[in-house]
This record gives structure tokens, C-alpha cells and sequence, in this order.
């Protein structure tokens, strides 16, 4: 049974890709019981590693970790700004002098008229 708010990530340790091997065959594979999944002396990611799945399935897992990789991308991000190694970008500014790009965004968060 899967329980928690949060899937095992296949891109931590062994143990956690073992969980998440688990979670996509109960997932993704059709059984009735344990024994349907697994051997008692097989481990998940054995079992996984040898399953075919259907394509379908296959996009499924292949997007399971992305809502991880973006919180993974967010918080070294923040790490990143916080020790002053990057610059938070504007979209679209390649080109654009850097005393413009001030000037602009200077006077969106000075605008009292995008109060709301």
C-alpha cells in the first residue's frame, strides 16, 4: 500500500529507489496479491528491472519525478542566491543593459497602481 503524501524518488538511495521500484509495480503492473508482484527472495528493483510496461505506463513514471526535480531546482536556486552567486533573471532581457533591467523593475515595484 502506498501511503504518504509524498512518492519514493528514484534518484536518492537504494533503499528509496527500492520503495519507488515497489510503488510504480503496485502502480503499474495488475495483481491481486503480493505474491503477483514479487518473490519473497526477490527485491522490488529486480522485479522492476524485469518488468515490461506499457507505453503508456512508461510516459506515466517517466514525468512520477518532476514535481521533485523542480523542487530540487527551486531550493538550489535559493541556496544559489542566497550566497550571492546568481542574479534573479528577467525573462526575454538578453541584450538589454543591466541599468535598464534595474530601471524597470525599480518602477514595477514602486508602482502603486499594480496594488490590487
Amino acid at each position: 500500500v502506498l501511503l504518504g503524501n509524498e512518492m519514493p524518488r528514484p534518484d536518492r538511495s537504494d533503499t528509496e529507489r527500492n520503495k519507488w521500484c515497489r510503488a510504480m509495480l503496485i502502480l503499474f503492473k495488475p495483481w491481486r496479491s503480493v505474491k503477483d508482484l514479487k518473490r519473497k527472495d526477490e527485491t522490488w528493483t529486480n522485479v522492476f528491472d524485469r518488468t515490461e510496461f506499457s507505453p503508456n505506463a512508461c510516459k506515466i513514471k517517466a514525468n512520477m519525478n518532476i514535481e521533485n526535480e523542480c523542487k530540487d531546482a527551486r531550493d538550489k536556486y535559493k541556496v544559489l542566491h542566497k550566497a550571492g552567486k546568481v542574479k534573479p533573471i528577467m525573462p526575454g532581457n538578453e541584450g538589454v543593459p543591466s541599468s535598464e533591467i534595474e530601471s524597470l523593475t525599480s518602477a514595477l515595484h514602486h508602482d502603486a497602481a499594480l496594488d490590487v
